[in-house]
């Protein structure tokens, strides 16, 4: 079965894209989670305007990812199905002092 998300490391920090579910959750968790370790950088850019559909799995392993940079200025740059969930659960609000969430 072909992979249904994808994820590239980039200048900034990481462009997701496809559907972080279930089934991609943790080795998205894993990849996204060595992108930042491996980041020289302050800040870092987690893109996820490609990403199409996000489940509870996929939000778990988000939040994992923006915890382990929490000494880094993490941006999340959502889709409008991702920007929708992250509102629902607080992460819009500052409920991790070191992410801005960025509207579609």
């Amino acid at each position: 079965m072909p992979s249904t998300w994808g994820l590239d490391r980039t200048a900034t920090g990481i462009f997701v894209r496809g559907e972080v579910d279930l089934s991609s959750a943790e080795p998205f968790a894993e990849e996204a989670s060595r992108a930042v370790m491996e980041a020289p950088a302050t800040g870092f850019l987690v893109d996820l305007s490609g990403v199409t559909f996000m489940d509870s799995a996929g939000l778990r392993a988000l939040i994992e990812v923006l915890e382990l940079g929490r000494w880094k200025d993490m941006i999340v740059q959502s889709s409008p199905q991702v920007f929708t969930l992250l509102h629902l659960v607080g992460l819009t609000d500052g409920a991790l002092p070191n992410v801005v969430v960025r509207p579609p």
